[in-house]
């Protein structure tokens, strides 16, 4: 019988703000199905996050800028960010992070980040042997900042193989950022993928600029960053995928068939009712949202809120009086983290892309010819199937 166990590495690690933790101190020999990493942060009171105040960061998650795995001294295995790494367990098992999304004058942050090194976290024919390495360190940058942030602290929890049988890892999926790109309008990308592994899937991300001042929104929906978009092998001779980006959204709810369902609390500007709370659900497209008012303090009077009729990430809540009003939202829809999937694996892990042999792989997308696409990020993230 073999199992997978938690193994905590190291917990309340005291993580430095705006700083770059480095630690190598992983296991040298055993098997792992993966790791996870879980930040907190204590309350810090009066700190309230709005979008006017510290740009589209609403999130712990987004404060983790880059997350790591360097082995052998310099191939990054995981060459990812926070909420990137919770965006491909999403496409792993459908799991949404399990989060704390609370403002910071009422409760403490807690993010939780997984590293996968097979199909999802637990996996034990897709798994990592440590001692298949030289070396192997774990590198965390944060660009937290005071305020809204005092302290924050980091636990590493290995999810180790034990037990009689296990049996041989089939490989691990090396994941990265390989484009980072600034979109600009009516242009097109022409990239060719890197040849040599095999791809279970590529991920696609697009983040939209936001507008200067108030009111704060979304200049365009996610998906027309990514408006056209053509999946070639053989030099295009065969064509995986020439749609739009819309149309690969709605195609990945029938090939990945879980809509997103995320919520959390939030506290209201008690300044004045047109400064609005801003919340980033981490939707791309809702189908639906909700925000409920909560009591403060002694102060029952009603207070209604609304939500403004953007169906984006950033959902934005006004309420009809100026108030402390503690919020508690709901939101449902798709492209969670703003991604969409080109998925190679939903045939099983036999049917995946090689590269070698439909080499060579072209990728192009092309922004929306709308000023308002222009400005945001488009990332593509590969997922490569590799021996170790």
């Amino acid at each position: 019988m073999y199992y997978v166990k938690e193994d905590v590495l190291r917990r309340n690690i005291s993580l430095t703000l705006a700083d770059t933790y480095k630690f190598d101190d992983l296991p040298e020999t055993g098997k792992s199905a993966g790791l996870l990493l879980v930040f907190k942060s204590p309350i810090n009171s009066g700190q309230h996050l709005t979008y006017g105040d510290y740009g589209d960061k609403l999130r712990f998650a987004d404060w983790f800028s880059k997350i790591q795995l360097i082995v052998d001294g310099k191939r990054p295995l995981k060459d990812l960010n926070a909420v990137l790494c919770q965006a491909l367990e999403y496409w792993n098992s459908g799991q949404v992070a399990r989060d704390r999304y609370m403002e910071r004058s009422i409760g403490a942050d807690t993010c939780y980040v997984p590293i996968t090194f097979g199909r999802y976290l637990g996996d034990v024919e897709y798994y990592l042997n440590w001692e298949d390495y030289s070396s192997i360190e774990l590198d965390v940058t944060n660009t937290m900042t005071s305020p809204p942030y005092a302290s924050a602290t980091m636990d590493i929890i290995n999810y180790k193989i034990e037990g009689e049988g296990v049996p041989v890892s089939k490989g691990v999926f090396q994941e990265r950022i390989w484009r980072e790109l600034t979109t600009v309008a009516d242009k097109t990308e022409y990239l060719k993928p890197p040849i040599g592994n095999k791809y279970r899937r590529i991920i696609l991300q697009a983040t939209p600029a936001v507008t200067t001042s108030y009111p704060y929104y979304r200049k365009r929906s996610f998906w027309y960053l990514m408006n056209e978009i053509q999946l070639g092998f053989k030099e295009r001779a065969e064509l995986f995928y020439d749609a739009y980006g819309l149309e690969l959204l709605e195609k990945n709810i029938h090939e990945h068939p879980y809509l997103a369902h995320t919520g959390g609390q939030a506290l209201g500007s008690a300044s004045t009712f047109d400064v609005d709370t801003f919340i980033n659900c981490s939707i791309g497209r809702r189908t639906w949202a909700q925000a409920t008012p909560m009591e403060v303090g002694t102060d029952v009077t009603e207070n209604n809120l609304g939500i403004w009729p953007y169906a984006d990430d950033l959902l934005v809540v006004y309420a009809d009086r100026a108030t402390n009003t503690y919020i508690q939202w709901m939101a449902k829809g798709m492209g969670y983290m703003n991604t969409m999937a080109l998925l190679f694996d939903r045939f099983g892990m036999d049917n995946i892309l090689d590269s070698n042999e439909k080499s060579p792989i072209t990728l192009d997308i092309k922004t929306e010819n709308n000023a308002n696409a222009a400005g945001g990020t488009n990332k593509i993230i590969l997922s490569e199937l590799v021996s170790r």
